[in-house]
């Protein structure tokens, strides 16, 4: 019989230590394991792999899960193999987690359990937004030699990091121009305050390119090819927000002398403990409504 008080909280950075905390706060029985720093004397006792998963009711694994395929996401070592960890999650348990592509799923049908993906939660990517979006504009301004009030910033995309972040700049005082394929995010940003420009429209686009302080990338394909990035003023730098492959040529960066940031796990790093308690958030919201599980 599962504990159905038990959550494994497993590897990860320091998002899921504040996870775990959240977890424990709201009555959960919460282990912890491969977890990023020594947690032992801070209410939660970092233990074995088969210690943590032993009886869980439901694991929570990293955003993302894996990095490479074959070892769990640890953000300060490498983490355990796949294959030794992923068998000691019990029969049934509720698995969450980000990016559940791969060996999880093969064992989630085996074991019968029911896989919530976080990269797929609209409550958990739109919350997430917020400290990436706060992340980006650190990052700004610390690597930028002039105040982004009254500097000419480009974000390009208008997802929900870039919806959030155009609007965070705006209210910093910057002049923010939003540059997007389609039509409605387009609208949209217009609609907001926004200049907009069509990144199909390739004369437009390369002008816009030009005299920008920073230019935030949240495009997951690449728009910033080597003819753009050779339109792009001396002295702007570019950070990239995207997953992998980006929307960034970082060869022809390189090569061009463009400065790129490659911006990743932000929230991790700007608000660990405010990302780790939306984590911990979506989790129980899921546990509370267990419909929502697929």
């Amino acid at each position: 019989m599962t504990c159905a008080k038990k959550i494994s909280v497993l590897g990860g950075d320091a998002r899921q230590i504040w996870a775990a905390r959240a977890l424990l706060a709201a009555g959960y029985d919460t282990a912890v394991c491969e977890i990023v720093e020594n947690v032992a004397g801070q209410t939660l006792t970092a233990v074995s792999p088969e210690a943590a998963l032993k009886d869980a009711f439901a694991v929570l694994l990293p955003v993302p899960y894996t990095r490479d395929g074959e070892t769990l996401f640890c953000a300060l070592k490498k983490g355990p193999p796949l294959k030794a960890l992923l068998p000691l999650i019990p029969e049934g348990a509720y698995i969450f987690g980000g990016m559940l592509t791969g060996e999880i799923q093969k064992t989630a049908a085996e074991k019968n359990c029911r896989l919530f993906d976080l990269a797929e939660s609209e409550e958990y990517l739109v919350r997430n937004a917020v400290p990436t979006a706060e992340g980006a504009v650190e990052i700004a301004m610390r690597e930028t030699p002039c105040t982004l009030f009254g500097s000419e910033l480009l974000v390009l995309g208008y997802g929900r990091v870039a919806d959030i972040l155009a609007h965070t700049l705006s209210a910093l005082g910057a002049k923010v121009t939003v540059a997007a394929r389609n039509a409605g995010a387009r609208a949209w940003a217009e609609a907001s305050g926004f200049r907009t420009c069509d990144i199909s429209d390739k004369s437009k686009f390369k002008e816009t390119l030009k005299n920008k302080a920073v230019i935030f990338n949240s495009v997951p394909a690449e728009v910033l090819g080597e003819n753009e990035l050779r339109e792009i003023t001396d002295g702007t730098l570019i950070i990239e927000l995207a997953s992998p492959p980006g929307g960034v040529n970082g060869k022809a960066a390189e090569s061009l002398g463009q400065k790129v940031i490659t911006a990743l796990s932000l929230p991790g790093k700007a608000a660990p403990r405010t990302a780790g308690e939306i984590v911990a958030g979506c989790v129980m919201t899921a546990l509370e409504s267990r419909d929502a599980l697929c």
